[in-house]
């Protein structure tokens, strides 16, 4: 079956061009209780979120490009709770 068709959105009409768009990176911390692992009620609902976005018209998407996004969230007071841990060992 194929199947062709315009979708059209009458408060959008604005023109979308090649490479005028805005890249999201979307990280969201799940903080999961001590010996909590397989219990549903072991996960916390109030974890930090990390939004990045940047524009497809100055930059393109890589792996380089999220890998510093990631390096951003690693430095987050928000997400030292659950990307540091007092054992870890300093490499």
């Amino acid at each position: 079956m194929h199947v062709e068709y315009k979708v059209s959105l009458p408060d959008h009409n604005w023109v979308v061009a090649a490479r005028h768009k805005l890249i999201p990176s979307v990280y969201a911390g799940i903080d999961i209780q001590k010996d909590g692992l397989g219990r549903i009620e072991a996960i916390g609902h109030s974890s930090p979120t990390y939004v990045a976005i940047r524009s497809g018209k100055y930059t393109t998407s890589t792996a380089y490009s999220y890998g510093l996004d990631f390096e951003r969230l690693l430095e987050l007071p928000e997400f030292d709770k659950i990307t540091k841990f007092d054992n870890a060992a300093n490499l």
